[in-house]
């Protein structure tokens, strides 16, 4: 472990990085003290988020639109689905006091 640890130490100073050693491991920071785990997630997050399709982010546009206005998460999900649900028409329908479960029914 220690030869290891070494090696490690070595290589971040190598790439401008230290290693801080505590009872649980080691973890590798920058110079800016940001942990190469906490970036490394940073980076994954705007991958995802670049890789999600259109569909994807349509779907999660209609969803919040229709979660702001009242509809449960369920109902919500069901009519962010369905793209032939016209979603300004079920804003529209809960907007002007109809209840959200109704709204589901009639836009079904």
């Amino acid at each position: 472990m220690n030869e290891l640890a070494g090696l490690a130490r070595e290589r971040s100073r190598e790439a401008g990085t230290h290693i801080a050693g505590n009872a649980q491991g080691f973890r590798l920071k920058n110079d800016r003290g940001r942990s190469f785990t906490t970036r490394m997630r940073q980076r994954e997050l705007e991958h995802t988020t670049e890789r999600l399709d259109e569909s994807e982010r349509v779907f999660r546009w209609r969803m919040t639109c229709l979660r702001e206005i009242g509809y449960s998460r369920d109902a919500a999900a069901a009519l962010a689905a369905d793209t032939r649900i016209d979603l300004h028409a079920a804003l529209r329908l809960v907007e002007r006091g109809c209840a959200p479960e109704t709204a589901v029914r009639i836009l079904e």
